[in-house]
Order: C-alpha cells, then structure tokens, then sequence
C-alpha cells in the first residue's frame, strides 16, 4: 500500500488594504524567512533600525530602482507609536514626521514607490517596493516627507 500524497496550493498572503496612508508592500522573501525562523525558533530575530528608500521607477516591480546621489540618503523610519488590526492588516505607523535630507546637484524627479530597508545604506529590503499613494516631483532645495502616522508598515492577517 502506498501513500497518499496531498499537493498543497501556497498560501496567497493579500496585499494590505490600501488606506489614507502610504502602507508599506508585503514582506520580501528575505523579512518573511526572517520572520518564520523566529517564530519557529530556529533564529531568534533582533529588530533591526528600520529606513525608508524611493524609487523613480514608474511601474511598481521587483526590479525598481532606488534612487541614489543629489543628496539622496534613506531615512530612518523611527519608533512606530500604534499598532493595531485595520481590517484584514495589522497596522503600525509612523509617530513622527520622516523626512529626507534636501535634494542637491541635480532633481530626483517624480519619486514613485518606496521599501523598507533594514540598514541606511547596502542591507537588504524588507517590504517590496509599493507605489506611493500619490507621486511627488522632488526638485533641487525640495524635500520629501511622511508626514506622522502617514506611513504604515502593514502585516495581513
């Protein structure tokens, strides 16, 4: 006798709902092993200083690119102040404004999406690239901004 062998379908996790907000894409394949070695207990996983990066890349993919130079650094994202359940996502959001350091040399352009990243320059991705809410054109002396609690980092449930 042999035994059955059940095929499993992946699991689809959603994309969190789009909110008021800039809500931060799923997790990358990097974050979500992270995560399940943590919560398996193979790896415990220290929370590292989280930064935001942009992109001027117009469609959202895997393959955007951050931008980099005129004064482009990431910022940090700082101390989420709430998380709760928002629908089908728990939801944690900037306390304080995040701002970028002013553009210089040349203008960024229309900035398109954003990530999470693990370290302020190099380090690895943790959310996939999402598309901004609405895009901005960040010219020289101009700056971009997250206003408090206008950036969220979602996890669905």
């Amino acid at each position: 006798m042999t035994d059955d062998v059940v095929a499993v379908d992946a699991l689809e996790v959603p994309e969190p709902p789009k909110a008021d907000s800039n809500t931060a894409g799923t997790l990358t394949p990097y974050m979500a092993n992270k995560l399940l070695d943590h919560i398996t207990s193979k790896v415990e996983y220290d929370v590292p200083a989280l930064y935001v990066g942009l992109s001027v890349t117009a469609s959202v993919s895997e393959s955007a690119t951050e931008l980099s130079g005129n004064g482009y650094a990431r910022a940090a994202v700082g101390t989420a102040n709430s998380a709760a359940l928002v629908g089908s996502s728990y939801l944690a959001d900037n306390a304080a404004e995040i701002a970028f350091a002013a553009c210089s040399g040349s203008n960024w352009g229309v900035v398109h999406q954003f990530a999470i990243f693990d370290a302020s320059t190099a380090g690895n991705r943790l959310t996939k690239w999402k598309a901004l809410t609405s895009d901005q054109t960040v010219n020289v002396g101009g700056t971009f901004k997250f206003p408090a609690g206008n950036l969220d980092i979602a996890i669905p449930s």
